[in-house]
């Protein structure tokens, strides 16, 4: 499960824990340092920028590229 927040969102916390009670691997794309979702997270990548909404989203629009660049190498497409 992949999922993205700017905030602390309380959606994403809960579909994180369900993901995880069911053995989902769950990647984290945020601008923040929230202690909960460290326990419901297994890889956590965090903006650079912690406090501009749209900074962080360009942070994580580059993290999603890179993603899909490596998951694509990786699989030899």
């Amino acid at each position: 499960l992949i999922g993205m927040t700017t905030s602390l969102s309380k959606n994403i916390l809960k579909a994180f824990q369900v993901a995880k009670q069911k053995g989902i691997i769950t990647i984290l794309l945020c601008g923040f340092e929230a202690e909960e979702f460290g326990w419901v997270t297994d890889y956590c990548i965090r903006a650079k920028d912690k406090t501009n909404t749209q900074t962080i989203q360009e942070n994580i629009l580059h993290s999603l590229h890179e993603l899909a660049y490596n998951i694509k190498r990786e699989i030899g497409e």
